[in-house]
C-alpha cells in the first residue's frame, strides 16, 4: 500500500512538471508568434560647431538565431525636452545600418533644462512588428577652435575648448578633459595624438611626413569623444602642411581601334587585310577559270 502511494505521488509530481513545461512553452510560442518584438534604441549627440547631430541606433533580436541586428525603416521622433515640456524637432527613418540621423541646424531654437544643459529624446511609437521604445541624452553645449602656428620650421596645432552658458552665452574653459587630434584620410581618420585640456587649451607638434593632396592640404580634426557632460564635440580645419602628392596621370593606352593608333600599326593592318583580300580574289579567279575551262572541254 505504501509503495502504491509513493508511485502515485511520483506520477503526480511528474505530471505537474510536464504541465508546467507545456504551459510555459505554449506561452512562449504564442508570445513569439503574436507579440511585437522588443526593440533596442540608443541615441547620441554630436556637436559640430553650431550644428548638432542626433543619431539614434535601432537594434532588435530577429531571425532564426535571435541575433541582435540593425532594423531599417523605423521612424524616430526627436524631441528637445525640459523639466516641464517637450518640443518636437523632427523625424528621421533608420537606414540599412539601423541608424536614424537628425541634424539640428544653426539657429534652431532650443530650450535648456534646469542643469543648463540640453536633453534630447529619441522615440519610436511602435507598430505591429516592434514595441515602442525611447532613449534620451543630456549634453552641455561646447565648442572647439583649432589654431595653427609655425615658428622656425616647427609646426604646432593648438585647440581651445569651452562650454557655452545657455543663459548668458558666456564661455567657460574646459579642464581635465581628453581631446584627440585626427587627420582625415581617404577612407578613415588617422589619429595623431591624445592630449588633456588645461585651462581649456592644448597643443601638439605636427608630424611633417603626412601626405596631403596635390596642394598639400590636410583636414585636421579635433574631438572630445563620448564625454558624460558634453557627448561628442568636434571641430575641423584645412591646412596646407601635408606633403604635396602629385596627381596621378594615367597614360591612355592606344589600341588598334583608337583613332590615334600608331602609324606602324595602321600600315601593318592595311598590309594584312590587303593580303587576305588578294587571296580571296585569287581563289575566286581560279574557280572561275576552272568552271570556264570545264565548259569549253565539254
Amino acid at each position: 500500500m505504501k509503495n502504491i502511494k509513493e508511485n502515485i505521488s511520483t506520477v503526480s509530481l511528474i505530471s505537474s512538471m510536464i504541465f508546467v513545461l507545456l504551459f510555459f512553452s505554449a506561452e512562449n510560442l504564442f508570445s513569439q508568434a503574436g507579440d511585437p518584438l522588443r526593440i533596442y534604441l540608443n541615441v547620441d549627440c554630436y556637436q559640430k560647431g553650431q550644428v548638432k547631430e542626433l543619431k539614434a541606433t535601432i537594434r532588435a533580436r530577429i531571425g532564426e538565431n535571435n541575433k541582435i541586428l540593425p532594423v531599417p525603416g523605423i521612424p524616430v521622433d526627436f524631441y528637445n525636452q525640459t523639466d516641464s515640456a517637450e518640443s518636437l524637432l523632427g523625424t528621421a527613418t533608420s537606414d540599412e545600418n539601423g541608424e536614424a540621423l537628425y541634424i539640428i541646424e544653426e539657429g534652431t531654437p532650443l530650450y535648456p533644462d534646469a542643469e543648463k544643459g540640453y536633453t534630447f529624446t529619441a522615440s519610436f511609437e511602435g507598430n505591429e512588428n516592434f514595441r515602442k521604445a525611447s532613449s534620451e541624452v543630456s549634453i552641455r553645449e561646447a565648442r572647439i577652435e583649432i589654431g595653427f602656428e609655425e615658428v622656425d620650421s616647427i609646426r604646432t596645432i593648438s585647440a581651445e575648448a569651452y562650454e557655452i552658458d545657455p543663459v548668458s552665452s558666456a564661455k567657460v574653459l574646459l579642464e581635465d578633459i581628453d581631446l584627440s587630434f585626427y587627420v582625415r584620410g581617404s577612407f578613415s581618420l588617422y589619429k595623431i595624438s591624445d592630449e588633456e585640456l588645461h585651462n581649456g587649451k592644448c597643443a601638439i607638434d605636427f608630424p611633417v611626413t603626412l601626405p596631403g593632396d596635390s596642394l598639400g592640404n590636410l583636414t585636421i580634426i579635433a574631438k572630445i569623444e563620448e564625454n558624460d557632460d558634453y557627448g561628442n564635440v568636434e571641430a575641423s580645419a584645412v591646412k596646407d602642411w601635408g606633403v604635396v602628392r602629385p596627381p596621378v596621370v594615367t597614360e591612355k593606352s592606344r589600341g588598334l581601334g583608337d583613332t590615334d593608333a600608331p602609324l606602324w600599326m595602321v600600315y601593318t593592318l592595311i598590309v594584312l587585310l590587303g593580303a587576305v583580300w588578294i587571296h580571296y580574289l585569287y581563289v575566286f579567279v581560279v574557280i572561275y577559270l576552272i568552271k570556264k575551262d570545264s565548259k569549253t572541254t565539254a
